[in-house]
């Protein structure tokens, strides 16, 4: 990477690994929810076989 642009960086290397580590964690819940038969729509998480229990998940607040 060009050193000016590390320079300007708001986050420094170990920071955006840590992103990265934690983007590809959430990457394998949802395939492993999705490969146990739930479904994701809209934000909640509803159980595999027809249950009508859902799972509720807050979104991110900006």
């Amino acid at each position: 990477m060009n050193d000016s642009l590390v320079k300007n960086s708001i986050f420094n290397q170990n920071e955006i690994d840590n992103f990265v580590a934690f983007s590809s964690t959430l990457k394998r819940i949802h395939n492993r929810l999705i490969s146990e038969g739930y479904v994701i729509e809209q934000g909640k998480i509803y159980k595999p076989e027809g249950d009508n229990n859902k799972l509720e998940c807050d979104k991110i607040k900006t």
